[in-house]
């Protein structure tokens, strides 16, 4: 039965989309996933025998109820194994084909759009390329503000035999450029940077384990009456993480070329004397533009996301 029902999984999946966030048939039916699916449909069946024989036995028209309840959840339950995969390649397709459609419209320029790019993989490109962007800037304050700190301690003295003498600092005022290098990068730079190297795990986790491991719990919260609003919950989590949350990643790394793109239209705002000016190494726009980024932008997701989840789990809810 589960063999059958994989196979058709993997018609119904590759039938809607070739190229989505990951080949979603080939996973399941690989002996990391299938297994644990396999197990959790035969441990039903076990469950609802039980129920059945026991209910028949000693008379116990309840369990005999739960277990006519139980056969109509495991079909149910096999159906969304049938339909998951079709459900979330043909998402994936959508949203991979509305991404094409927002790159093109806007004419995105830039290494990690090629024209047939999925959205998993255009987050993860967008992702890396900020974190390196951030060391390499954090790297570029360091040095420079080591520098000045250096530079503040030249001290020129003047002495004259039996008159004394007088000391003064050649460049003390670099002191200052020093500490404004220093406030920028530990209250803003380091922050971001961590922000953004946690959603680079994140979105790695999404993209090698997060299948292999909600799926399988997801159907077997589904066994029990006690917790099959979780498994329902937890299926439209799997649904959201692959579609929704690389999707919404993919468009905010557009802003980072589009919007955050051009530095001459905030030349007004950014240029300081000791940042220099825009397209300087290492001014004060490299670092601004990640801040969206690393915090606005990932809280506006995660709110999508949980909408997205609970309209999902309401209607599978609904259904079964």
């Amino acid at each position: 039965m589960i063999k059958t029902l994989i196979v058709l999984f993997a018609v119904i999946s590759t039938s809607f989309a070739v190229d989505c966030v990951a080949d979603v048939a080939g996973l399941l039916a690989s002996s990391e996933i299938a297994p644990l699916v396999g197990i959790v449909f035969v441990f039903n069946i076990v469950i609802i025998a039980l129920s059945y024989l026991l209910g028949e036995s000693l008379h116990m028209p309840q369990l005999v109820i739960f277990a006519k309840e139980e056969i109509y959840h495991l079909v149910f339950s096999a159906v969304l194994l049938v339909a998951f995969g079709g459900a979330l390649s043909l998402s994936c397709s959508i949203s991979n084909s509305f991404l094409n459609y927002t790159y093109s419209t806007i004419s995105v320029s830039s290494i990690c759009y090629t024209g047939s790019s999925n959205a998993i993989g255009i987050a993860n490109c967008y992702t890396n390329r900020m974190v390196g962007n951030a060391e390499s800037i954090l790297k570029t304050y360091s040095e420079k503000s080591i520098n000045y700190q250096m530079d503040s301690t030249t001290i020129i003295s003047i002495t004259l035999p039996l008159l004394g003498g007088s000391s003064t600092g050649l460049w003390a005022y670099k002191k200052a450029y020093s500490m404004q290098y220093d406030m920028v990068s530990d209250t803003f730079l380091v922050p971001a940077l961590i922000s953004l190297k946690m959603q680079k795990v994140i979105l790695q986790f999404i993209d090698q384990i997060a299948l292999q491991l909600l799926l399988p719990i997801a159907f077997f919260f589904r066994i029990f009456i006690p917790t099959r609003t979780m498994g329902n919950f937890m299926l439209g989590l799997v649904i959201g993480i692959y579609v929704i949350f690389p999707m919404l990643y993919a468009l905010h790394g557009a802003m980072f070329d589009v919007v955050l793109g051009n530095c001459g239209d905030y030349s007004s705002v950014v240029n300081d004397h000791v940042f220099k000016e825009c397209g300087a190494t290492g001014s004060f726009w490299d670092m601004a533009k990640l801040i969206p980024q690393a915090f606005f932008l990932p809280n506006l997701a995660v709110a999508i996301f949980i909408t997205f989840v609970s309209g999902i789990a309401k209607a599978l809810r609904g259904m079964g």
